[in-house]
């Protein structure tokens, strides 16, 4: 009877039967539908296959806006259009099954406060007595029980099978997988965003606090997806890193994006899949990266009774207890990586060139006639780096120009003062790098070391002649060459700075696009200034500050801010720095002794001797200068007192 009323089914039949179960006209109403399905699925994990089938008539959606286009027989619009709305059937599928991983985040959530709270550590030996106090078999069957429930979640999404939905195949295994890495993205940003919030006037101990939660929170997160990574089958901590190193690489580019006022560079496609969140900004930094930096700024801050100490690279207060150094940056690589203090010694880098180019561009603004004229006086006084007989005229100029030019010296001291204090940051990453370098991966490290060996005799000992190029034929040889020697030396440059063999004070960061008139004279000036506010400690073997003031900088961060830019020019504004300075010792000196009869040096010149030391352990410069024009003069004939 059956039979006999389908083949009585008429044509039109048929196409009012194709109508009514058409799903197209659903394609507005199925949104409404996802707190429905998420609720069956967290209720009944294998709820999944049976929404393989839903998702398989969803299918039918691509039959009426391809109907016409078939006709045509357009075959490119054809793919087209039916790539646009299968990848929006696969969009919907993914919304529809990201309950999965959220619930497994959730879970994961309960698992860590459990682990971390509910459970013991177990300790290396464990008495016969003391066995029941470790068990804690409640507490064990609770973690059993959310792991089982996670592998439950995993075996109905991977159950679903493959499928086609239109042109595009879905894989829940690849699903899965992204759901995680998408939750695990908005996890993390989450909790860096949330924790690393610091107040302006932060202390050390505030600081390394929050540093400790974000790291002790970040791993038991770890330590719980490498608990249930085997039942889910997949490599948890592989996609961890992955992440992780997304976020870095990300957040430091939109942070320099940010401040140059430049647009982000827009993501890859398999990118936008699982997209980097984005938050407001928090004390005008776009990112938890900026708030770190600006953090370690307000935490050696020289409104702090702070000095820096090259031994030990560290800071210390004037009690003697630790402010910064190697293990704040040791608590910082438990809660971000090797990845983590790389990307912020890229963000310090960068802070460090944009406080350079404000340096070069506040010193032209002021650098008038009248400040040029002060300091035209001076050059004019040392002519070649050495002069016959001593002459006041030069001690009178730098004394001018001290009175004249303090307002020039106020302006550009802090400037000095951030750029030095961020290199010895970069110092400290550096030094932290290299002993992780060091002990995980060993081979690599000599590998790297060995090559940044090799490579810089090529470099130093070619001869500028060599280059000039003859024939047309070999000027693009040689361009090519040169765009090749760029290529690698990037690399090379990125491979030391990941494994901490470069010296940041040797770095350059900002080619100035004018030239800084006088720069070396000028900041002689500045110096001896500044070094009448200051005194040598016997005890410590160093320049230590008068006075506690934001207007007056620890002498090692202003040296390394006045290394740094003398870095930037010609080397000849290296020895002509020293050069002033020691002639200025040498005119002081036999001034007083002339004067006032006193068989010991002023504190100014021992402060300036105790500097232009440091001064030469930082550039590599030659003591010879100093020898030569202030050491036979004055420190070989009367006796060293400060």
């Amino acid at each position: 009877m059956r039979l006999a009323k389908i083949a009585s089914l008429r044509k039109d039949s048929l196409s009012r039967l194709a109508l009514i179960v058409d799903f197209s006209y659903a394609w507005n109403l199925m949104d409404d539908y996802f707190e429905l399905m998420h609720k069956r699925i967290r209720n009944d994990t294998k709820a999944v296959m049976l929404f393989r089938a839903c998702f398989m008539k969803l299918a039918s959606i691509l039959n009426q806006p391809l109907r016409r286009i078939i006709e045509l027989n357009d075959e490119e619009m054809l793919m087209s259009v039916s790539q646009y709305y299968s990848s929006q059937l696969v969009q919907f599928v993914g919304k529809v099954l990201s309950v999965i991983p959220t619930s497994i985040y959730e879970l994961l959530e309960q698992m860590t406060s459990l682990m971390t709270t509910g459970l013991k550590a177990q300790e290396a030996k464990i008495t016969k007595e003391d066995l029941p106090n470790y068990a804690q078999l409640n507490e064990r069957f609770l973690l059993a029980h959310k792991a089982h429930k996670i592998s439950l979640f995993v075996e109905g999404m991977i159950g679903m099978d493959k499928c086609l939905m239109g042109v595009i195949e879905v894989d829940p295994k690849e699903l899965l997988v992204n759901g995680i890495k998408n939750e695990m993205m908005k996890i993390i940003t989450r909790t860096l965003n949330n924790y690393l919030v610091f107040k302006k006037e932060v202390t050390t101990e505030a600081f390394e606090s929050i540093i400790k939660q974000t790291a002790a929170k970040l791993d038991n997160m770890r330590t719980a997806l490498e608990y249930v990574q085997d039942l889910m089958g997949i490599d948890a901590l592989s996609i961890w890193l992955e992440q992780i190193t997304r976020i870095i690489n990300f957040y430091v580019t939109r942070e320099t994006m940010m401040k140059t006022k430049q647009k982000v560079i827009a993501e890859s496609e398999d990118e936008k899949l699982i997209p980097i969140p984005v938050y407001e900004a928090i004390d005008g930094s776009p990112t938890f990266l900026g708030r770190l930096v600006t953090g370690l700024l307000n935490i050696t801050s020289p409104g702090k009774a702070l000095s820096y100490f090259p031994s030990c690279n560290a800071w210390f207060d004037s009690n003697g207890s630790f402010v910064f150094g190697s293990k704040t940056i040791r608590s910082l690589t438990l809660a971000f990586g090797v990845v983590g203090i790389n990307g912020l010694d890229k963000l310090i880098s960068y802070n460090i060139g944009s406080s350079m180019n404000l340096f070069a561009r506040t010193y032209k603004h002021y650098m008038d006639a009248v400040c040029k004229g002060y300091i035209r006086n001076i050059r004019e006084e040392i002519k070649a780096g050495c002069i016959s007989e001593l002459t006041e005229t030069l001690k009178t100029n730098i004394d001018k120009s001290i009175v004249n030019l303090s307002g020039l010296s106020k302006t550009l001291m802090p400037l000095l003062d951030k750029i030095g204090r961020l290199q010895f940051h970069r110092k400290i990453i550096q030094q932290q790098l290299m002993q992780l370098a060091r002990v995980e991966s060993k081979g690599f490290y000599q590998v790297v070391s060995n090559l940044n060996r090799c490579s810089l005799p090529y470099f130093i000992e070619r001869k500028p002649e060599d280059a000039k190029p003859k024939t047309s034929e070999e000027y693009a040889n040689l361009k090519a060459q040169r765009i090749n020697e760029v290529k690698f030396l990037n690399v090379v440059s990125s491979l030391t700075d990941t494994m901490g063999l470069s010296n940041p004070l040797q770095k350059i960061y900002l080619y100035p696009k004018f030239e800084m008139y006088s720069i070396a004279h000028m900041l002689a000036v500045l110096t001896i200034d500044y070094l009448k506010g200051v005194t040598y400690n016997k005890g410590l073997s160093m320049l230590v500050r008068k006075r506690v003031a934001n207007d007056c900088p620890d002498p090692q961060a202003l040296l390394a801010g006045i290394v740094t830019v003398l870095n930037h020019m010609h080397v000849n504004y290296l020895r002509e720095y020293m050069v002033t300075l020691c002639f200025y010792i040498k005119l002081v000196t036999a001034q007083d002794l002339v004067k006032k009869k006193k068989q010991r040096i002023e504190p100014i010149s021992s402060n300036l001797y105790v500097w232009l030391n440091e001064y030469c352990k930082m550039t590599g410069q030659p003591r010879e200068i100093i020898n030569r024009i202030s050491s036979s003069f004055v420190f070989d004939t009367f006796p060293y007192e400060v």
